[in-house]
Parts: C-alpha cells; sequence; structure tokens
C-alpha cells in the first residue's frame, strides 16, 4: 500500500515522481451575474447609487429595473464601474419606465439599445461566441387597469 502511494500523482498536472512542471492554464469563463428588481421610482439621483452599491455588494453584473419612472430613451453613465440603458415615456408623465444597469468594469462591449415602451426594451450586448439579448418588461400588476392587463396578456400568448 506504501508503495502504491508513492506511485499516484499529486494532482492531474503533476508528473508521478512528484517533480513540478509548468501549468497550463486551463480556459477562463467569464461568469455573468443577472438580477431584476422593481425600483419603484429612480427620480431623486442618489437612488440610482444605492442601486449600484447594492450591485456591487451582490456582484451583479447586469440588473434589469422595472418602475424606473424616467423620461425618454437614452444611456446614462452613472460612474466609472456603471451604465445605465433606460426606455420610458416620452411625455412628463414619467408612468413605467424600465432600465438595465451594466457593471461596465467586467462587461466591455459594445451595446445597443432597442427601446420599444415605456414597458418593454431590447439591449444587445456583444459577446464571443455569440451577442447576448437581454429583454427587459415591466408587466401590469393585478390592481393595474382593468382594460390594460388582458390586451398585455394577449399580446404575449401571440408573440410566442
Amino acid at each position: 500500500m506504501e508503495k502504491l502511494k508513492k506511485m499516484m500523482a499529486p494532482s492531474s498536472w503533476r508528473p508521478l515522481d512528484g517533480t513540478g512542471v509548468l501549468r497550463i492554464s486551463r480556459r477562463q469563463t467569464k461568469e455573468i451575474k443577472f438580477g431584476t428588481w422593481n425600483v419603484r421610482s429612480l427620480r431623486s439621483p442618489e437612488k440610482v447609487y444605492n442601486v449600484c452599491k447594492e450591485m456591487k455588494r451582490l456582484r451583479i453584473d447586469i440588473l434589469g429595473l422595472s418602475e424606473v419612472l424616467w423620461t425618454g430613451n437614452s444611456k446614462k453613465i452613472i460612474d466609472e464601474d456603471y451604465t445605465m440603458y433606460y426606455s420610458g415615456d416620452e411625455d412628463s408623465s414619467n408612468k413605467y419606465g424600465v432600465g438595465v444597469i451594466l457593471n461596465t468594469k467586467r462587461l466591455n462591449t459594445t451595446v445597443s439599445l432597442v427601446p420599444k415602451s415605456n414597458r418593454t426594451m431590447l439591449l444587445q450586448i456583444e459577446a464571443k461566441a455569440r451577442n447576448i439579448n437581454i429583454i427587459q418588461v415591466y408587466a401590469p400588476i393585478t390592481d393595474g387597469s382593468v382594460g390594460f392587463r388582458p390586451r398585455y396578456y394577449r399580446f404575449l400568448q401571440r408573440s410566442r
């Protein structure tokens, strides 16, 4: 038994005699952590910084947001680490609104934004194998507008 222990390799990248060899690095996969959050309003400027602090604390790279309540469709650079893409109403009512915050330190890629409405947006992130499409949707809640809910869910059934 003692002789058998000496013959066994301590790990898969070392020879049986125990001498060290140059280790070839294994393929590194880049894990991306996603999240979603109904923020209920980001009207005051400091709230978006609090969201980014939570992203940093939880190590989230891509965060989808609902009820942003921002006007227009664009991107906003929050700081050197985070950029927010958003889609909202064009008028001053600021109803609903969706957004996605990206950790630009980890995801240093080109992005295209396709704003559909104040409830849906598409964000395309360039990746090595294939592009990543992120669709952020804010669905109506049960106590929302009675007329809008059935139309919205019929639309979702047709698009399957």
